[in-house]
């Protein structure tokens, strides 16, 4: 019902086509047809004609063309069915199509495990991979460590079964809470009265590719794609159903390029005079190889994988599983005068899974009896022996409810609702159970030196803890038409959490680095969350009928759950005792080991932290310069504060106030005696992006669709991932100086200076009532009509690295956190030297002995990025209503088979091995990002 206004509203409605009609005394009654998406606000101004409520209603259709947005201010794309089901796709993963949006990017060197993710690892705006939130049919679905929502494949829903989905990548709603990043809200299908569905296959095989630039031949591919959908009714009107299936089978061979020592190496050639091989290392020797309404919807997505970790040998592949449930139901009430509740109750469950493969050959080299072989790390080297952090499981079960209430009151569209998520985390997370030897050198190693063995005292392994924990928010959000003209966006979200349990009642922390021992007892940290109150406030200004001025600002929490604490409690006294003993003889170091020799290695949370919340804003211009073409000019910006960063903290007292001088001993003395290292995560980093951005989307008909977006921006932080590790492989995981950050600050991991993006969906002019052959019938009918084209380029400058060593230079008691070496006399940047060597490693030098390096963090540019893919699809149609077809499709992927190198290895990024030598195999290029030109070959039915 409309107000005295003549305003009316409608809310909560479902996506899809949607009728309107308007009946008024002494008016013909009019009926309106429009769209509607995720997230949007369409606009539907009805026009009453003179005339009786008996005459005829009526009909139009919603104005078409492109139009600018004018009632809100959130900052996003929708992402059609269309796109979806059309674009090129390599691996049928439509999270692709998020990379498409303004102000995202890829960190493309991820070294993703099952755990934390095989998925792509997106940041949106400056924000950090782990701070998206995914929903599907607006219930959250991040895994327990919260990096994505992704299978063990690396794919996060089937295609079949998704109608559209937002991305939502700034000032968004008080409605929406836990993410600091982006939000991607997936809508799945349903049934409808009329029966539909379809079937489908994608193959691929090698025969259809080329070589990667690295390939000596093509290695092994096989790939099946296969499945089915069906919907429709179960009661007319009333009640539908709607079923897909997606299987996927894969064989794919990797080619890896790695330096291995010569033959002359593994013979002693380069050992210093008089010294020899200690026989005890020779079958070492072998691990490293030779050069060669009420709705229900539940989803259920299975999926293993056998994968190589990028930091070992290729021998030791780990096995991965994931087993992921999604269950949702969710109640919609439509009230008197247009006020709606949707309810919704979701039930979620992952079970990932990682386990080391039996290396095959190698029995009787275990460093601990009973074990598999260890981990063996030398510098300038990629690892070999068994993955130091597995077998790893989690067992996650998660409860939510969420309500929200929506009404209209004159020009206010008001929204108020709640959520209550429970986590339920059944972890078992190894760490050096079989050991793990550290050596400088490849001559170290053959002498049987180590720097040191880090491992598990025996009889203290302990590594399963259970975790429950509460998250609350509750919004308010107001949707005020100031004036024909102008909508103010304003809301408030206030949202809060417990601190974790565990179960068993094993919590422990080392509470602050200097204390003498291990805290054991609730709590693990203090709250930090009672005072999360988020504003938001937005705007949209219709300047005239064609250009909009939008912009908003927001404060964003995220919040403090397993995701950042998990890996924390885990490593500590009583119930697992790691130690590192130093200059360990290798490898007959069990009897130190059972004797109780070493340090306790720890892990460790602030006690006392504090919360992590990102300022979003955004200023943009909306122009349709007509019907069938829109532009988008943007500033987009953010900032972080208080974002979680890892480092041991028990390193040597600096000599000076800047933290960069130390005694310049051979062993310094730590902070704290008691421990070796304290790898402590604390709340204290900072980031800061700014991107000016532009955007076009042309439709010229509706059987053509373009859209392109540009990107200049720069991401800058003191870290760029909470877990302390590689996970980018950029070469820094930790900070310099744990006490001092802005020492780390610099371009962030994932920092993309460029990017530009397009793509189409073009159905062809061919067949009749086209441009060309518009007269056909019969056969010559068939084969051309029917015919559609669809495209996606991408080109984008490289992600950045930093040289790195790892051996105690400064004299600051620990090699946990890596150092970074001195600019040589007279220099301050470096090039590429060629396609596949990315610096001149000669450009660096070591800092004098007790001083760290000048060069800064991330300065080095990585390879940049340009792909093109494309998809040619032929449809049938079939039967007298031509309602049901069937597809062949040819699909591309790098169709220009541009060699995209990717950033040096880990080992690469290495400059210096030793004090005495130095990495000859530093800035190498050895992979690519992208694999060469792939084909895929497609067979689906429609009816």
């Amino acid at each position: 019902m409309s107000d005295d206004h003549g305003r009316y509203a409608f809310r909560e409605l479902e996506v899809g086509s949607h009728e309107v009609t308007a009946e008024s005394p002494g008016f013909r009654p009019a009926r309106l047809l429009a769209d509607l998406g995720i997230g949007q606000n369409a606009e539907a101004n009805i026009v009453l004609s003179p005339g009786t409520m008996a005459e005829s209603v009526e009909v139009t259709a919603a104005r078409p063309g492109l139009g600018v947005e004018t009632r809100s201010s959130t900052y996003g794309t929708l992402v059609t069915q269309k796109q979806i089901e059309t674009l090129p796709l390599n691996g049928r993963d439509f999270s692709q199509l998020i990379l498409l949006q303004p102000g995202t990017a890829q960190a493309r060197s991820d070294q993703g495990d099952i755990l934390t993710g095989k998925g792509a690892k997106i940041s949106v705006h400056g924000a950090r991979t782990s701070q998206n939130a995914y929903m599907l049919d607006g219930t959250d679905i991040l895994d327990a460590l919260g990096r994505n929502a992704a299978s063990a494949q690396g794919l996060v829903s089937g295609i079949e079964s998704v109608q559209e989905f937002t991305v939502l990548t700034n000032t968004y709603s008080a409605e929406y809470g836990r993410a600091a990043g982006g939000v991607f809200n997936i809508v799945t299908r349903s049934g409808g009265n009329v029966f539909h569905g379809s079937a489908f296959e994608y193959f691929r095989h090698d025969a259809l590719d080329t070589r990667n630039f690295f390939d000596t031949g093509k290695p092994p591919f096989r790939r099946n794609q296969f499945g089915f959908s069906a919907g429709g009714p179960l009661v007319k009107d009333k009640a539908f159903f709607f079923f897909a299936y997606e299987g996927l089978r894969e064989k794919l061979g990797l080619t890896d390029v790695q330096p291995v020592p010569s033959l002359a190496a593994r013979r002693g050639a380069f050992l210093p005079a008089g010294a020899t091989i200690d026989p005890r290392v020779l079958p070492y020797l072998a691990l490293i190889p030779l050069r060669d309404s009420l709705f229900v919807r539940y989803t259920q997505n299975d999926s293993d994988i056998l994968f190589l970790n990028p930091e070992t040998f290729p021998d030791f592949p780990n096995t991965g599983k994931n087993n992921q449930k999604f269950l949702t139901v969710g109640h919609t009430h439509v009230f008197a005068r247009g006020a709606v509740n949707s309810f919704r109750y979701a039930f979620n469950r992952t079970t990932p899974v990682e386990e080391p493969t039996p290396p095959d050959g190698f029995t009787g080299l275990a460093f601990i009896p009973g074990e598999l072989v260890g981990d063996i790390s030398i510098s300038g080297y990629k690892r070999f022996g068994t993955d130091r952090n597995t077998p790893r499981s989690f067992f996650q079960n998660t409860n939510q409810v969420s309500d929200d209430f929506s009404f209209v009151r004159g020009a206010h569209a008001l929204k108020v609702g709640g959520n209550a998520e429970h986590f339920d985390i059944r972890g078992n997370s190894a760490s050096r159970n079989r050991g793990e030897f550290t050596i400088n050198t490849f001559s170290d190693f053959l002498r049987g030196r180590s720097r040191d063995f880090v491992g598990l005292a025996p009889g203290q392994d302990d590594t399963v803890r259970h975790h429950r924990q509460w998250l609350f928010g509750v919004y308010l959000q107001d949707d005020w038409k100031v004036r024909s003209k102008l909508t103010l966006n304003l809301g408030l979200r206030y949202e809060f959490i417990t601190v974790p349990k565990e179960v068993d009642g094993k919590t422990t922390n080392v509470r602050f680095p200097t204390d003498p021992s291990v805290s054991v007892g609730d709590p693990l940290f203090k709250n930090p969350s009672y005072k999360n109150l988020a504003p938001r406030v937005g705007l949209a200004y219709a300047m005239n009928p064609r250009t909009s001025i939008r912009g908003g600002f927001g404060v964003y929490y995220d919040e403090l759950l397993y995701s950042v604490y998990g890996n924390m409690t885990f490593k500590h006294p009583p119930y697992f005792k790691q130690v590192r003993i130093t200059n360990a003889p290798f490898p007959g170091v069990f009897p130190l080991l059972a004797s109780g020799q070493g340090l306790v290695d720890t892990f460790a949370i602030q006690y006392d932290p504090k919360s992590t919340y990102v300022l979003q804003y955004n200023l943009n211009l909306q122009r349709a310069l007509s019907d069938k073409l829109l532009v988008t000019a943007a500033y987009v910006g953010s900032r972080g504060y208080n974002l979680w960063r890892e480092a041991d903290f028990n390193d040597a007292i600096p000599l000076d106030a800047a933290g960069t001088r130390f005694a310049p001993v051979a062993t310094p003395q730590r902070r704290n005696p008691n421990f070796a290292n304290i790898r402590y995560k604390v709340s204290d980093a900072r980031s800061f992006y700014n991107a000016l951005q532009v955007g076009a989307v042309a439709q010229p008909s509706s059987r053509l669709r373009a859209q392109v977006s540009y990107t200049f921006g720069k991401s800058i932080d003191d870290q760029s991932s909470s877990l302390g590790r590689n996970e980018f492989g950029n070469g820094q995981a930790r900070t310099v100086d744990p006490y001092n950050p802005l020492l780390n600050r610099g371009r962030s991991d994932f920092d993309v200076r460029h990017t530009f993006t397009a793509n189409f969906v073009w159905d062809l002019p061919f067949g009749p009532g086209r441009a060309v052959a518009g007269n056909a019938k019969g056969a010559s009918r068939v084969l051309l009509e029917g015919w559609q084209l669809a495209g996606i380029f991408t080109a984008a400058s490289g992600i950045p690295v930093s040289p790195i060593y790892t051996f105690d230079q400064d004299r600051d008691a620990t090699t946990d956190n890596e150092q970074r070496p001195d600019w040589a006399p007279g220099v301050t940047r470096t090039t590429p030297v060629g396609s596949t060597q990315l610096f001149d490693p000669s450009v660096f030098v070591l800092p004098a002995v007790g001083s760290r390096g000048n060069v800064g963090r991330n300065v080095i540019d990585g390879p940049g990025l340009a792909t093109l893919d494309v998809s040619l699809t032929k449809s049938f149609a079939l039967g007298a209503q031509r309602t049901r077809s069937v597809q062949l499709r040819l699909e591309g992927f790098n169709l220009l088979n541009r060699a995209n190198f990717a950033i040096p290895s880990v080992a690469n990024l290495t400059v210096f091995n030793s004090p005495a030598e130095r990495n000859s195999t530093a800035g190498q290029i050895t992979s690519t990002a992208t694999p060469g030109r792939q084909l895929q070959l497609a067979l689906r039915v429609v009816f």
